[in-house]
């Protein structure tokens, strides 16, 4: 038996001028690939990718051994010329939308106090009050704080795992404050339930806003708006005027239970203890609160002690500046894309800070318009004329508002670490010109005016000299 005959492949003659055509073609059909490519090993992977060439095929129709040699050929034949990237993705989007319904969030629980007044009348009622709303002002401040420095190492376990542990030790902390302001004035259990719903809430709707929680929040509040509402529809009936504490809990209790479904444990445990530079970062975000809290307070604790009801006035215009925190927060996040801009146009320094300036002027602006808008339209639903008292308490609000914009605003950006102090010292100011120190004794109207015109004055020299800086926006 003779081994079979092994007959060797006769070679193909190609034709040159068919081969060119066809490396010719495939040329304009990755025309993109090719012209952006930055070397030959590109178009190769793209060719094995996209294309899916193999040996014998190269051979047979572009007369080329590998695809290396393919794509040699073809990045010599095209011209250069890199496609542009795609544009990056506007991180300071400002959706009106969103905005408003965040003022709507932000609004409703100012407007229990309107609802509640019967319920809130005397000094031991508004002391207790007060203090839940500073104490709660205070803790939310530093737990947001814990919660973002979590979640901006891209840690959302570690973030809901510290604000789900944050919240009863918040309520612990609240409890403990009410129960040392009711030795100190006395109140019935109705005041006593308020003033620690109204705490509550605010902690647990601290913790669904930090982890995006918006719609469990508007489901919290949708109980508590709609029996306010019937009830001032409804003309105030005296009858039920011993439960206008009941919706506020309900308010509370729902956010409390979304909180917690929010904040489940998904994944491992991890260190709630806060380091050094959180520690650090969440005092003064407290001492923020703590400074923001008083100075909204101020005004109410001393027309309510010393005038009776023009409480009612001091109480009311909070909701507009509630709301205008809607506001605060477009303009912040309008401002952000501006300086974007602003950046990408300049090429030297020295032209970005004049600009930067105009774009915090504009943004302040925008602020302060909406913000005496929503004042003037609070000021036509209150009852009676409008005083002289009650237009310097609208200037006295509208310059803390826009001071605390800004102060928000150097926040955002970093610089922020001492506005607290700033707002500290601004109510340090308003509470010596009330009691006489260092002469005479100034009302609270003109303090409260003073006082924020001066802290809205300081806020926004620094913030025009800081963030002139290009450092302070990279």
């Amino acid at each position: 038996m003779t081994a079979p005959t092994v007959v060797a492949p006769v070679p193909v003659e190609l034709d040159p001028v068919e081969t060119d055509a066809a490396v010719h073609r495939l040329c304009r059909q990755m025309r993109e690939v090719c012209a952006s490519a930055a070397d030959p090993l590109e178009i190769a992977a793209a060719l094995e990718a996209e294309a899916g060439l193999t040996g014998p095929m190269l051979r047979a129709r572009y007369g080329c051994p590998d695809v290396f040699t393919l794509a040699d050929e073809m990045y010599r034949r095209t011209v250069r010329w890199p496609a542009e990237p795609p544009p990056p993705p506007d991180l300071w989007a400002a959706d009106p939308r969103t905005h408003v319904g965040h003022a709507v969030l932000y609004g409703l629980p100012a407007a229990s106090y309107a609802v509640a007044t019967p319920l809130l009348s005397g000094g031991a009622a508004l002391t207790v009050v007060l203090v839940s709303m500073v104490t709660s002002w205070t803790l939310a401040q530093a737990l947001a704080y814990l919660g973002y420095a979590r979640l901006s190492g891209l840690d959302r376990n570690g973030a809901a795992q510290v604000l789900r542990a944050g919240l009863p030790a918040g309520t612990v902390v609240l409890g403990v404050a009410l129960a040392l302001a009711a030795l100190v004035a006395p109140v019935g259990a109705p005041v006593l339930a308020f003033a620690a719903a109204q705490g509550v809430y605010l902690l647990a709707a601290t913790v669904l806003l930090v982890l995006q929680g918006e719609r469990w929040v508007f489901v919290a509040l949708a109980p508590g708006a709609l029996a306010s509402m019937a009830y001032l529809l409804a003309g105030r009936p005296p009858s039920v005027d011993g439960l206008l504490w009941l919706p506020l809990v309900v308010s509370a209790v729902l956010a409390c239970g979304a909180a917690v479904v929010l904040t489940r444990n998904r994944g491992p445990r991890v260190r709630l203890t806060p380091g050094r530079t959180e520690l650090r970062g969440a005092l003064s975000q407290a001492q923020f609160g703590l400074s923001a809290a008083g100075l909204l307070a101020f005004p109410v604790a001393v027309v309510g002690f010393g005038a009776g009801p023009a409480v009612s006035a001091a109480a009311v215009l909070t909701l507009p500046l509630s709301l205008s925190m809607g506001a605060a927060e477009w303009s912040l996040y309008r401002y952000r894309r501006d300086v974007q801009a602003l950046l990408d146009r300049c090429r030297t320094v020295a032209q970005f800070g004049p600009g930067a300036r105009r774009v915090l002027l504009a943004a302040v602006l925008r602020y302060l318009a909406v913000a005496a808008v929503l004042i003037a339209a609070t000021v036509t639903v209150l009852p009676g004329p409008v005083s002289a008292d009650t237009a310097v308490l609208c200037a006295s609000y509208l310059a803390l508002g826009a001071a605390l914009f800004v102060a928000l605003l150097l926040q955002a950006l970093g610089v922020g670490a001492r506005t607290g102090i700033a707002c500290g010292a601004a109510l340090a100011l308003e509470a010596a010109l009330v009691l006489g120190l260092p002469a005479g004794t100034v009302d609270v109207m003109s303090a409260q005016v003073l006082a924020s015109a001066l802290l809205f004055t300081g806020l926004v020299l620094v913030a025009s000299t800081v963030l002139g800086r290009v450092e302070s926006h990279i």
